[in-house]
């Protein structure tokens, strides 16, 4: 109970949540704080309570969509939201899997035990994450960083795109229309290659939509 009020679990949960989407480098101290808690040890009773052994876990699940937050209000941004929800209703999300093989002609090698994130943007049916492994685009994109890609996205000058190569794997490049389009490293414009007539040995993969740096 606090201030006389009796909380479950799920409302404090959410009110930790969006703490962490306002900051999402916020400490258990500040929160504590924030929540009017004198002591760390009552955040972390709340999120045992809820199965999620730490603050890390918490804020991963948080930052990638897997926990959500009732409404009314936007969870995550009036601009993304799929639908105006209702009195306790929920966002609609749509699940996006976690992409970290490709095929040998480069399309994401999907199955049944791959990862999920969640959203709330309009994507398309093929849209998929893939998680950066490379410091090579900072500061434009950080190791480790989710970026979200959209096959079905119309392109324009100036877009991000995946794109997978034969020889050097995936690629993150900066997409300009052309004959045979123009494909150029985003930090570095010297690095300039044709997207071939037939995608044998590259294939552009879609745009990437959004990212993720905190997951």
């Amino acid at each position: 109970m606090r201030n006389g009020v009796y909380l479950s679990n799920m409302e404090m949960l959410e009110k930790i949540a969006r703490l962490i989407i306002d900051n999402p480098s916020i400490t258990v101290q500040e929160i504590a704080k924030q929540l009017g808690y004198s002591e760390e040890r009552s955040i972390y009773y709340w999120l045992e309570k809820g199965n999620f052994r730490g603050i890390k876990p918490f804020k991963k699940a948080v930052l990638t969509r897997q926990f959500f937050i009732n409404g009314p209000g936007p969870a995550y941004g009036e601009e993304h939201r799929i639908k105006e929800p209702g009195e306790g209703e929920r966002y609609a999300l749509k699940r996006v899997p976690i992409v970290g093989q490709f095929s040998l002609n480069g399309h994401p090698d999907i199955s049944e035990s791959s990862q999920f994130m969640l959203t709330d943007r309009v994507l398309g049916p093929d849209a998929f994450a893939f998680v950066l492994e490379t410091n090579d685009y900072l500061p434009l994109a950080n190791f480790r960083e989710m970026l979200i890609v959209d096959p079905q996205a119309a392109l324009e000058n100036g877009d991000l795109v995946l794109v997978w190569t034969k020889t050097a794997g995936i690629m993150l490049r900066r997409y300009y229309a052309d004959e045979r389009p123009l494909l150029i490293h985003p930090t570095r414009a010297a690095e300039i290659r044709r997207l071939p007539a037939r995608q044998g040995e590259t294939r552009l993969l879609g745009r990437v939509m959004f990212s993720l740096r905190e997951w």
